[in-house]
């Protein structure tokens, strides 16, 4: 797949589909659209003559996009763990781990160790994070998985 049938296929036909698979060039693909957009975004605000308020720490053209293309982003995230074999709930993983590892720190600066307290909890979310990066790269499975076939193997 490449980068416009990607753009394509997750805006247009899979705007919010949460059921099938996605392989690596349809998510990777659309994370690079994601992120030209997103420069694309702040660099026509910054070069706006109409700041109505004077400096603004905001970006509305950015947080247009954000509110518009949220939807596929999540949807393409969760097919693309469906590809790995593995449910889309693994999304929610660092935040929980987060919670979690946010309240051993607040014990933990309840009694005297701050520093080490944030440490716990920014390496915690980090490896949960690297952990998802990593399934996000993983080779699709071959075949047919509890989320479908791979489409890479399926004939056009």
């Amino acid at each position: 797949m490449n980068f416009v049938e990607s753009i394509k296929t997750v805006v247009f036909v899979k705007y919010a589909t949460f059921e099938g698979r996605a392989s690596r060039s349809e998510y990777w693909w659309y994370m690079l659209f994601i992120f030209l957009m997103q420069i694309l975004g702040a660099v026509i605000f910054s070069f706006s003559s109409y700041h109505p308020y004077g400096y603004q720490e905001y970006n509305p053209i950015e947080i247009f996009l954000s509110l518009i293309l949220f939807l596929p982003s999540l949807s393409v995230s969760v097919r693309r763990l469906h590809d790995t074999n593995k449910s889309g709930w693994w999304l929610l993983f660092p935040y929980a781990i987060g919670a979690i590892f946010g309240a051993l720190a607040y014990i933990l600066s309840k009694i005297g160790l701050d520093n080490s307290s944030i440490f716990v909890v920014i390496i915690s979310i980090g490896i949960m994070n690297l952990y998802l990066l990593y399934l996000m790269l993983k080779v699709s499975d071959d075949g047919e998985n509890q989320y479908g076939h791979n489409s890479c193997l399926i004939p056009k």
